[in-house]
């Protein structure tokens, strides 16, 4: 009976460790809400969360959302937009521009990464200049992407918004022709991504399940030693 006592304890305590981990970050099959401005048309529009691929602005662009997992239950949402058929990501290179999202969270969310560029047919541009923070992609850990710890840049930003349990974020410029000063050559670019990546912080009922597992184990070791 003892034996069969410290199992389920320990079992008891495996799954309250392994809880937080099992928990996905996002609201798979919510609404995301989208923004466009100059990109390349000025639009607004809702999408599924996990959908895959969906056209945005009357079909001038194409969303494919991508989710990459990571240790201890964290995932990356990648949304990368790709303008279909000829024509530039930027409808007017010297006018504003702007992508921005709100996505629905699941639980209580940790945001942890972020990062954004711009391409052309799938093939990232080489980020450089003082426009933005250049760093190693944190997906692929190569190339060269925009990105910010701080998660708030010049142009850039992105926060969790209480009211309504989102992950808000943008990249706006009061000119598109200043990414020319970052290495993108805006004559080109006809993609841009974007990269955001949180987890689930472990709710009390969690953490009150994985004390009970932790004291409970402790007390089942004591028994078995007397």
């Amino acid at each position: 009976m003892k034996r069969v006592g410290f199992g389920l304890m320990a079992s008891v305590a495996l799954a309250a460790f392994a809880a937080p981990a099992l928990a996905s970050p996002w609201d798979i099959g919510g609404t995301i809400a989208i923004t466009g401005v100059n990109a390349p048309d000025n639009f607004t529009q809702n999408v599924t969360l996990g959908a895959g691929q969906t056209a945005l602005d009357g079909g001038a662009l194409t969303l494919t959302q991508t989710l990459v997992n990571e240790p201890g239950g964290a995932q990356w949402l990648v949304l990368d937009y790709q303008v279909t058929g000829s024509g530039l990501i930027a409808g007017n290179t010297g006018a504003s521009w702007e992508l921005a999202a709100s996505v629905p969270l699941a639980g209580q969310p940790n945001s942890l990464g972020f990062y954004f560029d711009w391409g052309v047919n799938g093939v990232l541009d080489t980020a450089s200049g003082s426009l933005f923070t250049p760093g190693p992609n944190p997906i692929t850990g190569s190339g060269e992407v925009f990105a910010n710890s701080t998660f708030c840049a010049y142009a850039s930003c992105g926060y969790i918004n209480t009211s309504n349990n989102t992950l808000d974020f943008f990249v706006s410029l009061g000119s598109y022709d200043e990414l020319s000063s970052a290495g993108i050559n805006t004559a080109t670019a006809n993609e841009f991504q974007i990269g955001v990546e949180t987890q689930t912080v472990p709710e009390p009922a969690t953490l009150t399940l994985l004390a009970a597992g932790v004291i409970g184990l402790g007390a089942a070791r004591r028994r078995r030693r007397g």
